[in-house]
């Protein structure tokens, strides 16, 4: 490459720019000099990343995912934690994916540069936002270096007035005298004469890829001054002048390879050799490559190779003039290739560029569903998009797979356009597949209930499906009985939830993909753990957890949904370290983290541990994104749990007072998920009189207590019962009746003891932990077991937790 020194000079001021826009027409060196100015970075221990821009990353949320996968290069363990959130929920994270990358590396405190090259290939108003969040909310510890045509869709002129903004232009770019020499003579070896230079220098206008074309061209004629004589004409003319004399000059069969593997953005050896039939297929890009014909190595090894851009689009316009069947039947060809490698979006590409879009939705409707069984559900609706609307709407199977992706990222909406779309074909399909798609159908309906927090209708949608298990896949039959678990966990009928989980055991063992199979042993998980059988809980999510681990060496969607109710467990016994790693790993889901159940533990016990730990501001976000996921997906259960998550821990109570909350628990509930909001709600009264300092609420507190235990006990859920307890022993210590205080903690001390529950006992008030203190000191006295000893020899040693600085 020419050395851009003058460029390079002007860049090498530029570290604190938050945005460098490199904008000029095409072939003018843009890509060049960004490659030069991270090289300079490199070179003096900067960090860097680079982005090729394409027509896919119109879509915002696979914008976002390549734009983490090119970060991964600089902050390997941040991009591979934020591609498998982008790859479970996509456009969801989309916040939290550019908020964690910029608050990253500001407390790195390392420049990063990040190269968006081909910046002009996006007009969706949607991707180009993420570039504008990125140069509006970012430090100067983040650059974005920008190649494009064109200028739009980026904020310059805040930028220029902050003084942040880098500019080269066309005018900038073009190459003078002294760099068209060294283009000419000092990187190719011809020997020109310096008038001949300054002359073809004026006649390309300083134009980079005319130049070069131009050196080719001179490299293959006898008298240079020749070819500069007869360079004339618009730019386009001018290139396709150049190209011909330099093809022209070629081999047939070299000519002939070029043609046919130009049809694709990036070619390979496999690629290449099945687009021509040679097998030497590696020697000759290494040779096209070697001789300067526009092709560069993607990678060291040399596996991957692209040409330019402007070589490639005459090529394929040359071979469209020429012969316009062989290049549909190359694109077909590069479409079968590309789909056998499982390289998906490349491979509906060339299909539809052959014409082909059904082969194009028969490539995506047969990989949906082991693009579910992967969580991979955002690949799948990237891949939707990408399908003739008209045309993909009259595919059963396929709207089936994108109901199941939207339902599972609670895009409820979505998720019933598409169930709309297949009703309007059902009518088409032969008899048993039309009851099968409907079972399965409602099954999608019943999933999106079961995240809607709703039990209405799970029945209707179970038997339809029970009744014809013989003929529906395991993934369905596993989705029954996670929709089954889930009925059964909110009617309190734990062991019925579990029984559920076994029957979908030989399912599991059937399905392709391990998604389903998690989400069961997780539940599974729920249900033990409510009956306080704490090692089975944690039997079965260890289970998931090297489920989700083994299907994926990087953090998946599958492993965070799993490390929220395994840490809410971990953080129960006391195990505070390794539970504070996998809720902040949960805490990446977002809107798209699963059940009530998996919310819970990331915003609820998230809060709660940060607290606990003294991170406060973290408590508090916690509990503000939860509360804002609970009003935007309208979770009336998370509300108000994280309502009572406030009173418990005094973040952002200031405008609650009893008299917000009903006067008592209601006489009747229509379901278990109704009744635990109320009781939670009651919860949330009681600790509110609790703290408001007379007497009389106090007592009041303490009778509304007393009801909520009776209510809860009468229910047969021993962890709802244990915690009612530990509240009742609170309201009775606030007020003075000791002993029943200790009649009433004692046997909760001896049932935490059993199952290791630390963390119950030490989150109540300070006023209950010296009332445990005070039973560890007397203990020689009364008549405990060594487990309940030794749980209270744990607790004293256990570290208190602090105050927040606005609260006590």
């Amino acid at each position: 490459m020419v050395q851009r020194t003058r460029l390079l000079d002007r860049l090498s001021t530029a570290t604190r720019a938050r945005l460098i826009l490199i904008h000029g027409p095409a072939g003018y060196g843009k890509t060049t000099l960004a490659t030069q100015y991270v090289r300079m970075l490199e070179h003096d221990g900067g960090k860097t990343a680079w982005l090729s821009i394409d027509e896919d990353d119109n879509t915002p949320a696979w914008f976002l995912a390549h734009l983490v996968d090119a970060v991964t290069v600089t902050l390997p363990r941040l991009g591979r934690e934020l591609t498998r959130v982008l790859e479970a929920h996509g456009e969801g994270a989309e916040r939290f994916v550019l908020t964690t990358l910029i608050n990253r590396t500001h407390t790195g405190g390392q420049h990063i540069a990040v190269v968006l090259d081909d910046w002009h290939r996006v007009t969706n108003p949607a991707s180009r936002a993420i570039a504008r969040f990125l140069l509006e909310q970012g430090c100067h510890h983040l650059q974005l270096v920008v190649t494009s045509r064109a200028r739009q869709g980026l904020p310059l002129s805040g930028l220029r007035v902050h003084n942040e903004l880098i500019e080269i232009d066309a005018a900038a770019l073009r190459f003078d005298v002294d760099e068209s020499r060294q283009l000419l003579t000092g990187t190719t070896g011809l020997t020109m004469e310096d008038k001949d230079v300054a002359e073809l220098e004026e006649t390309t206008d300083g134009w980079a890829a005319a130049l070069q074309l131009a050196s080719l061209a001179i490299r293959e004629h006898h008298d240079p001054r020749t070819v500069i004589r007869q360079l004339s004409g618009r730019h386009r003319a001018l290139g396709e002048y150049l190209a011909e004399n330099v093809l022209d000059s070629l081999e047939p069969d070299l000519l002939d390879f070029l043609l046919a593997t130009a049809v694709s953005e990036r070619t390979c050896a496999a690629l290449a050799t099945a687009l021509t039939g040679r097998r030497d297929a590696q020697a000759v890009l290494e040779d096209i490559e070697e001789r300067d014909l526009f092709l560069t190595r993607l990678d060291e090894e040399g596996q991957w190779f692209r040409y330019h851009h402007l070589f490639t689009d005459y090529l394929r316009r040359r071979l469209e003039r020429g012969d316009p069947e062989r290049l549909h039947e190359l694109h077909r060809t590069a479409a079968r290739w590309f789909a056998d490698q499982h390289l998906l979006s490349a491979a509906v590409d060339h299909f539809h560029a052959a014409g082909d879009d059904d082969a194009a939705i028969d490539v995506v409707e047969r990989e949906a569903i082991p693009l579910l069984e992967q969580s991979r559900m955002n690949t799948l609706l990237g891949l939707e998009t990408k399908l003739p609307t008209t045309a993909g709407a009259m595919r059963p199977r396929l709207q089936l797979a994108v109901a199941w992706a939207h339902a599972l990222l609670h895009h409820r909406a979505a998720a019933n356009d598409a169930l709309s779309r297949l009703e309007a074909v059902l009518p088409t399909v032969p008899g048993d597949e039309e009851a099968d798609a409907r079972a399965e159908a409602d099954l999608i309906r019943a999933t999106i209930t079961v995240f809607d927090d709703r039990l209405d209708h799970l029945d209707e949608a179970l038997e339809a499906c029970i009744a014809r298990a013989d003929r529906l896949r395991p993934w369905i039959l596993c989705g029954v009985a996670d929709v089954a678990s889930f009925r059964e966990i909110q009617r309190f009928d734990f062991d019925e939830a579990r029984r559920w989980q076994q029957w979908a055991r030989p399912h599991h063992r059937r399905a392709s993909g391990p998604f389903s199979v998690i989400y069961g042993y997780c539940l599974d998980a729920v249900a033990a753990r409510e009956q306080l059988d704490l090692d089975g809980a944690e039997t079965s999510l260890r289970h998931a957890m090297h489920l989700a681990t083994a299907s994926d060496e990087d953090n998946s969607y599958s492993s965070r949904l799993t490390g929220a109710l395994l840490g809410e467990l971990l953080y129960e016994q006391g195990n505070l370290a390794e539970a504070e790693g996998l809720l902040d790993e949960s805490y990446s889901l977002g809107a798209e983290g699963g059940t009530v159940e998996f919310m819970l533990a990331t915003y609820v016990i998230g809060a709660r541990l940060k607290h606990r730990l003294g991170q406060h501001e973290q408590a508090a976000e916690r509990l503000a994104e939860g509360e804002r996921l609970a009003l935007s997906l309208q979770l009336p259960r998370l509300a108000v749990y994280i309502t009572n998550e406030r009173i418990r821990t005094g973040i952002g109570i200031s405008q609650v007072s009893p008299d917000t909350f009903p006067p008592g628990l209601p006489s009747d509930v229509p379901d278990g998920i109704a009744q635990v909001t109320a009781e939670t709600t009651e919860e949330a009264a009681i600790r509110l009189l609790l703290a408001a300092g007379s007497d009389s609420d106090r007592t009041h507190a303490c009778r509304r207590a007393r009801i909520l235990t009776e209510s809860i006990s009468a229910t047969d859920r021993p962890r709802a019962s244990l915690y009612a307890r530990l509240l009742l022993t609170e309201c009775l210590v606030t007020v003075g009746s000791l002993p029943e205080a200790e009649r009433v903690l004692l046997p909760v001390l001896e049932q935490c003891a059993r199952s290791g529950l630390v963390q119950p006992v030490l989150d109540t008030g300070p006023a209950v932990r010296e009332l445990v203190r005070r039973v560890g000191s007397e203990r020689h006295g009364r008549s405990i077991s060594p487990a309940l000893a030794h749980f209270l020899d744990r607790l004293h040693t256990a570290p208190q937790p602090s105050a927040t600085p606005e609260n006590t």
